[in-house]
């Protein structure tokens, strides 16, 4: 997250640009009183889907009120989450397509393995990503498209194993590469975290090859690393201010 916060304050678009957390400093509960001298401060939930974390735990965090809060001068304006935003399908498309070129593999005999968070207690995740994995298999027809999570079923290894294919990229639908991009997705893969051919997923895009009994693996970095993410915040601004007159 604060990768796409430096991207958008390079751009110098806005008077600021931060970067604020519900369990890390700086805490998002301190930002309602911080920001209020700005005529309008555009909250963007950087998080894959919606749920109970972006529909209630962040406004209560702003004590906001809905999409639009008046707060004297200062109009609080809640986006919908960035991994909500229909141009995910075609950024995670792109990597699959640039990984493929890298690694010299072909995409119909290549699998594909979207690895996300999940939760046993709400069905948000797991329903986005399914709709991400459907919008992958309409890009490609022929793609094998397989889906698995850190937290419900499938698992992460249970996608693994039902990929058709020999080689397997995996793409975390994550936002970023904090313990679960970084450890908890190799581990669920067979992989060993400190591996130091992972770190090149940071700045490459991707890593890999990595034999994993009958699979080779390529590994992408998590979705909310890619320096794109920075263009589909500024568009759900720009849809905001067409649905709200913002």
């Amino acid at each position: 997250m604060r990768l796409q916060a430096s991207l958008l304050a390079g751009r110098n678009l806005f008077a600021e640009v931060g970067a604020a957390f519900l369990r890390e400093p700086p805490p998002l509960s301190e930002m309602r009183a911080a920001w209020r001298h700005f005529a309008a401060v555009y909250v963007v939930p950087m998080f894959t889907c919606r749920g109970y974390i972006c529909d209630t735990l962040v406004p209560r965090a702003l004590d906001l009120v809905g999409p639009v809060t008046e707060d004297g001068g200062c109009r609080w304006l809640l986006c919908d989450p960035v991994g909500c935003h229909h141009g995910v399908t075609d950024l995670l498309a792109a990597r699959i397509r640039a990984m493929a070129a890298d690694f010299r593999l072909i995409l119909e005999a290549t699998s594909v393995l979207l690895a996300a968070h999940g939760s046993r207690l709400e069905p948000d995740s797991f329903r986005r990503t399914q709709e991400v994995a459907a919008g992958l298999r309409v890009w490609n027809e022929r793609l094998d498209v397989q889906t698995g999570f850190l937290e419900q079923v499938p698992r992460i290894h249970e996608g693994l194993t039902a990929c058709r294919h020999r080689d397997v990229l995996v793409v975390p639908f994550m936002i970023g590469a904090g313990a679960h991009g970084t450890v908890d997705v190799p581990v669920s893969l067979g992989l060993d975290p400190a591996d130091p051919r992972l770190a090149a997923a940071s700045a490459r895009g991707h890593a890999g090859p990595f034999a994993v009994g009958s699979k080779v693996i390529h590994l992408a970095r998590a979705f909310g690393n890619e320096p794109e993410v920075a263009d589909l915040v500024l568009d759900l601004l720009t849809d905001f201010r067409r649905r709200f007159s913002a």
